[in-house]
């Protein structure tokens, strides 16, 4: 039998990386025997260059779940369901992305995620930018319910950028982008 260990993004419930065990289920893991300060989420920028989206373990968490076919290989098309803060055993397919849908607009002064359908709820958003120098932007807010996107306001330099886009329900999306 097999079961997975995953660390999961405690805003929107992203699972952003997966360990398979074998042998019966373990008891909660620990995040910090899991990683260290961050998760590295590696991309390449549109200039060559590659960089890591770096997640800092507070604002991570780590879960014990069964085994789901696909979450090795593809993790943030799952999420960690929490039934009053406490995951559920099992991990939820989040809703996929068209090849056509535009979920993250990077601009100077903000970065709009838009999802395909008004929300009905408020819906918790994290955008993680890391420039080719190194240096992040983390971003948070929610799609206020009724609505189809939010504008979660920055300040950005010129340049390439790695994106983590999680917006909770939906895949999570790493993309290169560049600033003229």
């Amino acid at each position: 039998m097999m079961s997975l260990n995953v660390v999961y993004a405690t805003e929107t419930g992203h699972v952003v990386g997966a360990l398979a065990l074998t042998g019966p289920a373990p008891a909660a893991p620990v995040l910090a025997d899991l990683m260290g300060t961050e998760l590295p989420l590696p991309v390449t920028l549109r200039d060559g260059r590659a960089v890591d989206l770096a997640v800092a373990a507070t604002r991570l968490a780590a879960a014990a779940v069964g085994d789901t076919r696909g979450a090795l290989a593809w993790p943030m098309r799952y999420g960690v369901e929490r039934v009053d803060g406490v995951p559920r055993p099992r991990l939820a397919q989040l809703t996929r992305w068209r090849s056509t849908d535009k979920p993250v607009a990077v601009r100077a002064d903000g970065v709009t995620v838009s999802v395909t359908e008004a929300v009905t709820a408020p819906t918790p958003v994290f955008v993680l930018l890391t420039g080719g120098d190194g240096s992040s932007v983390p971003l948070s807010g929610a799609i206020p319910a009724g609505a189809t996107g939010k504008t979660l306001p920055v300040s950005l330099a010129e340049g390439p950028y790695g994106v983590l886009t999680l917006i909770a329900g939906w895949e999570g999306r790493l993309d290169a982008v560049s600033l003229p």
